[in-house]
């Protein structure tokens, strides 16, 4: 199974246990976790034992590193084009006194035309035949709906299923 997840994040999520009075919060504790809905379904294969599996993400930066890292440590498989421009950090403020959470999901970062066209290139490299590919999330900047329907088109010609 190939996923592509064109969009991850490196997730903080800031807990607070407290009152909180006033404009400035301390949170009690951080969980940092990689995220993106491709990962997130590598890490639900994983935990269920399913190993034939391979989570694409589009990674620049030293967030992107991070991001890299942390999916090596969690032995998580993935197969990392590294581009530029920064991966993006998803903030969560959650509040566990009022039951609230806020969320503050940026953008991410903008993959050049000369990044875009290398990854439509190897991405086709690395497709296997007759696979199973699933889209996760949503494109990172710079995508269109054209480029999605090369990467089906890549996919179709490697017979893989959609």
């Amino acid at each position: 199974m190939q996923i592509l997840n064109l969009n991850q994040s490196l997730d903080h999520r800031g807990i607070i246990k407290h009152k909180v009075d006033g404009n400035v919060v301390r949170v009690d504790e951080v969980i940092e976790l990689c995220s993106g809905k491709g990962i997130n379904i590598a890490r639900v294969l994983k935990t269920l034992g399913y190993e034939n599996y391979k989570v694409s993400n589009i990674i620049g930066g030293p967030i992107g590193k991070i991001i890299k890292d942390s999916l090596r440590a969690e032995g998580i498989s993935s197969w990392d084009f590294m581009i530029e421009n920064n991966s993006r950090i998803n903030y969560a403020l959650v509040d566990e006194i009022n039951n609230k959470t806020l969320m503050i999901n940026e953008r991410g970062p903008l993959i050049t035309k000369k990044e875009k066209q290398k990854y439509l290139e190897e991405l086709y490299n690395w497709l296997k035949e007759g696979q199973i590919m699933v889209f996760a999330g949503s494109a990172i900047q710079g995508f269109d709906s054209k480029d999605i329907k090369e990467i089906i088109r890549k996919a179709k010609a490697k017979k893989c299923l959609l």
